[in-house]
């Protein structure tokens, strides 16, 4: 039997035979004489019912799914994953870990290239309410150190026992050979929560990893407010295409820290722009290490035959020191301030109850933080902001009315102090990027 089936592997199963051949066979059978082997007819029947056999012990979902590695995330990968999976791409691991209440996790293929390393894995739970069930902190280590988990996305089955998710992790070295899948089972149960460590242990077969298709480092800025942005590499793999960059370096950083004069990025929206077509955005994060503010997006893969490459960043928000002041006084005109040139309207200032409020207007995104009041050598302090109002101008601009509510009553002299704002400022810059 086994004979058989590595025969019908090797021929992939319905090989297709050439018209031309078909039709010299047939016209040789026709001039032939049929010839009648009785003694050896029960050897074509016993081939025939073996075939048959084999034939139908394929489920109908292993024959549709003959070309894939890994089976049974095709919901839950998205388009470029399911591509490479369709073509054979990735390494089978299919191995567990069982813990002691009985959940099982499944490591059943990982995918690995110049950008990261996907894991595609399981967990079960037979008694149901896979809800109460989660991994934490789920990690590979080998012994060159850890790889930790960067994104990942999953799906429960209609009888909610079992999860399976999709999750990208850091590239191990080409040294890496004995990796394990780490984790921590959490099981929230009505009695107690449990936790159990596991891990899943397999050697990393690097045959079957697929490196990169196009990689190149960039030498571009981008001048935004108090701050560069400098963009560093790109790299192109099968599975994502990732940029990576800075906003400050640590001598600016640590220059900033010691004037007061710091920035903190929160969101840097960039499109990937292939051919004119713009490529999906995955993830993306932006965070202060011993190197600076530094910063990585990842999109999909890249077409191929690619000719035209572009990264245009559309806008950045980010938190800024000030501390600017201005003078108040309780009359009924408008005044106004510049901060960073961010436009700052004070409608009305007012007392009521012992406490004093401040109605401003600014543009959509500006919100301002870090706000007290001194008035006769006294500080009062922000109790809270009330009253927020969203619209539209007739240019389609955003503005924000709020009322600020101060603790105490304010005397003749009032000066607001304002030491952070915060605001998103749109550029859509265009860099061009050469794929020779």
């Amino acid at each position: 039997m086994k004979q058989v089936e590595d025969m019908l592997s090797e021929k992939k199963l319905g090989t297709e035979v050439p018209e031309e051949l078909e039709t010299r066979l047939h016209n040789a059978l026709q001039n032939r004489k049929p010839r009648i082997r009785i003694k050896n007819n029960w050897q074509i029947k016993i081939a025939a019912v073996l075939v048959v056999v084999l034939l139908a012990g394929f489920h109908s979902d292993t024959l549709a799914n003959f070309g894939k590695m890994i089976i049974g995330y095709d919901q839950v990968m998205n388009g470029t994953l399911n591509d490479l999976n369709e073509m054979g791409k990735g390494q089978v691991i299919n191995e567990s870990y069982t813990s002691k209440t009985g959940i099982i996790v499944t490591l059943d293929g990982i995918m690995l290239d110049d950008n990261q390393l996907i894991a595609f894995y399981s967990i079960q739970n037979p008694s149901g309410n896979i809800e109460n069930i989660s991994l934490a902190g789920s990690s590979f280590e080998g012994e060159k150190g850890r790889y930790d988990h960067h994104s990942g996305q999953g799906m429960t089955n209609t009888e909610k026992s079992e999860e399976s998710w999709v999750a990208s992790y850091e590239v191990p070295p080409s040294s890496e050979k004995n990796l394990s899948f780490c984790f921590s089972i959490i099981d929230e149960n009505p009695i107690e929560d449990v936790q159990e460590p596991g891990k899943v242990s397999f050697i990393l077969d690097r045959n079957k990893a697929m490196g990169h298709s196009l990689k190149k480092g960039l030498h571009d800025t981008i001048k935004v407010d108090n701050a560069l942005i400098r963009f560093k590499s790109i790299v192109a793999s099968p599975t994502s295409t990732v940029v990576k960059g800075s906003i400050q370096n640590i001598f600016e950083l640590a220059w900033d820290y010691f004037t007061k004069d710091r920035i903190r990025p929160y969101i840097l929206e960039l499109k990937l722009i292939a051919d004119g077509q713009e490529i999906a955005h995955q993830s993306g994060n932006i965070h202060t290490d011993r190197y600076g503010i530094t910063f990585e997006k990842q999109f999909d893969a890249l077409p191929t035959d690619l000719k035209k490459l572009q990264i245009e960043l559309v806008s950045f928000r980010a938190d800024y020191d000030v501390h600017q002041q201005m003078e108040l006084n309780k009359s009924s005109e408008e005044q106004s301030m510049e901060i960073l040139g961010q436009h700052v309207v004070i409608n009305k200032v007012w007392e009521s109850e012992g406490d004093t409020y401040i109605n401003i207007t600014s543009e959509g995104s500006v919100i301002l933080s870090k706000i007290y009041l001194m008035t006769d050598g006294r500080r009062l302090n922000l109790e809270e902001t009330i009253a927020d109002n969203y619209a539209e101008k007739a240019d389609g601009a955003e503005t924000h009315t709020r009322t600020l509510h101060f603790t105490g009553t304010a005397g003749n002299d009032i000066e607001m102090h304002i030491d952070r704002i915060s605001y998103t400022k749109t550029y859509n810059q265009i860099i061009d990027i050469p794929v020779d």
